[in-house]
């Protein structure tokens, strides 16, 4: 039987927490293996973990409840790096404390693990708050097997979200890979996923939602415009240093996408001196990616035109239309 931990970071969630950790609490009615929650307490300013120790303290059931409070305030991924230090099971699940657990999802996540013994990571779809739709994951195998394959699956965003949550993950992999979140950036689950592509070499599918994932008005999304694209630019230069010759062209394309999507944020951005600034990293970042030694005509055809796109940037103004309908080829070329 095998053992999961759920690790849940808290800050500032105090209008949804107590449904997170609710929907932990009602695992253990469809799953009989053992189960570990560990609640990191980010220093959150609110009445987060109030809510959290109520819910506690009338808890009788089977599930292990562990508690590590941060003396500050350090983000995202270090409240994830200490759950991972501090889990003990032998899959880890990431859950944000803002979203919520399906009925059933650690039986599903773990009835994967029984099917394909040892299997690295166990993929689930969600549903969103409020949405009938769900994210459903757009790839047709409910297994894939060797490095190349996976690497190839993990480095095409569409096929499945790059997000940490809602994935179960093989503690072993994680570390005695060193897969840690990296801190003080934003998107760190992006640049998660592509150190993850390097070393993944099992990965299963959940056909079915197993977290709700809740909209929150306070979540990245409202963050400074400028320090996301920071945050982007120094993915960027990692995702660059860090290109190797297994699967090169899935790394190419992973990375020409992700400067196209650095590219169309930075077109926010007020502060005029500071986007010029940015123009001048997205070419510079554009011109380091070679392509030189692709061995497929096409990809290679594609990726230049797509890399020609970033480097021109053709202004929008008059010419507006002609750089937006560029801009679509470019990203349909490298998708």
């Amino acid at each position: 039987m095998i053992s999961i931990s759920v690790i849940v970071p808290v800050y500032g969630v105090e209008k949804y927490v107590g449904r997170c950790v609710e929907s932990v609490m009602a695992q253990a009615t469809y799953f009989a293996g053992v189960l570990e929650c560990v609640i990191v307490n980010d220093c959150t300013p609110d009445g987060s973990m109030e809510v959290v120790k109520g819910l506690l303290y009338k808890y009788a059931g089977t599930i292990r409840f562990k508690i590590i409070d941060h003396d500050k305030n350090l983000g995202l991924s270090e409240a994830r790096n200490t759950g991972i230090k501090a889990s003990s099971g032998d899959y880890i699940l990431f859950l944000d404390s803002d979203d919520e657990l399906m009925p059933g999802a650690i039986a599903s996540f773990a009835q994967k693990v029984e099917e394909y013994t040892d299997v690295d990571m166990v993929v689930g779809e969600y549903a969103c708050d409020g949405n009938s739709q769900h994210l459903r994951i757009k790839i047709k195998d409910d297994y894939l097997k060797g490095e190349n394959s996976c690497k190839r699956a993990f480095l095409r965003e569409k096929l499945f979200p790059d997000t940490a949550h809602n994935k179960l993950v093989r503690r072993k992999f994680l570390v005695d890979n060193g897969l840690y979140f990296r801190p003080g950036i934003y998107h760190e689950d992006n640049l998660w996923k592509w150190h993850c592509a390097k070393y993944v070499e099992s990965v299963a599918f959940l056909r079915r939602p197993t977290m709700m994932y809740n909209v929150n008005p306070c979540s990245m999304s409202n963050k400074p415009i400028e320090s996301r694209i920071e945050s982007l630019m120094a993915i960027m230069k990692e995702k660059i240093s860090t290109i190797d010759n297994c699967e090169h062209t899935a790394q190419l394309l992973n990375a020409t996408l992700f400067l196209h999507q650095i590219d169309e944020r930075s077109r926010r951005i007020s502060d005029m001196a500071y986007y010029q600034k940015v123009k001048r990293e997205i070419r510079r970042y554009a011109e380091a990616l070679r392509i030189e030694n692709l061995k497929e005509p096409s990809r290679r055809v594609s990726l230049s035109l797509s890399l020609l796109n970033l480097k021109l940037r053709l202004p929008l103004g008059r010419f507006g239309g002609i750089y937006r309908m560029a801009h679509i080829i470019a990203r349909r070329l490298v998708n």
